[in-house]
């Protein structure tokens, strides 16, 4: 018996999700928009360069992001391996309506 009350249930959303999809193509769009800060003064010293990890594209339609695969060390440290081990930075690229930077 306990099945057969799932079973209405689950038709019932079934019925519902329908209706749901009906009314989401009655061209019901967004947009996805994202914005990409600039470094804070923290994030600018003196005894390290600065190195953005996004880029984002000249028609501001996608940005790529760069992913450190090396070992967890200091700033310093990071900065030396990924100049010298550049394929330990994988960029990953995200698409969107708009990238306001």
């Amino acid at each position: 018996m306990a099945s057969g009350g799932g079973y209405h249930q689950s038709q019932g959303s079934t019925s519902s999700n329908s209706q749901l999809m009906q009314s989401s193509s009655l061209n019901e769009n967004f947009k996805v928009v994202i914005r990409v800060r600039p470094p804070l003064p923290r994030e600018h010293r003196d005894d390290c360069e600065f190195r953005g990890i996004v880029n984002v594209s000249p028609d501001h339609k996608s940005c790529a992001i760069m992913e450190y695969l090396g070992a967890e060390v200091g700033e310093h440290e990071r900065q030396r391996d990924m100049d010298a081990n550049p394929h330990l930075c994988v960029w990953q690229s995200f698409t969107f309506d708009h990238v306001y930077d």
